[in-house]
């Protein structure tokens, strides 16, 4: 697993910017992302929203996007 924190946007922001392109639709991911507790869900989309440059609606429709909360 991989953290979404600041320090490691260098390492993803290109992932992201590539699966919130419509052109990738056809080929969407399966992308599980593990949280802990709804704290940590909000956290994930904050960061989320940096690397997709204000576009969590385009990374999830173009992708199969599955928030697991690891708590349970």
């Amino acid at each position: 697993g991989h953290s979404l924190g600041i320090t490691d946007h260098m390492y993803f922001s290109s992932y992201f910017k590539n699966a919130c392109n419509e052109n990738n639709r056809a080929i969407g991911k399966q992308i599980n992302i593990y949280h802990y507790r709804n704290e940590g869900r909000l956290n994930l989309y904050k960061q989320l929203d940096i690397l997709t440059k204000n576009s969590i609606a385009n990374f999830k429709l173009n992708n199969r996007v599955e928030f697991i909360d690891t708590s349970e």
